[in-house]
């Protein structure tokens, strides 16, 4: 079983292609997201960003003439 190794010594299996350590594969990925802190973009809790130019904020400024024109 081969292996992806992250910052520090959290080791995360390779996914086998028949999903036969699929249980080990999903338990370490989500404990070095949980350590990292990056577990709340896995199960939903922190939201994707929004795209600037699709949220219309006043810090989006248009570059183009088809974008001035909407």
């Amino acid at each position: 079983m081969t292996s992806i190794t992250t910052q520090g010594n959290l080791k995360i299996p390779k996914l086998d292609a028949t999903g036969k350590n699929w249980l080990t594969w999903k338990v370490k990925l989500a404990h070095a997201l949980s350590v990292k802190r990056l577990k709340g973009y896995l199960n939903g809790m922190v939201l994707m960003p929004m795209h600037p130019a699709e949220q219309h904020l006043p810090a989006w400024i248009p570059t183009t003439t088809a974008e001035s024109k909407k």
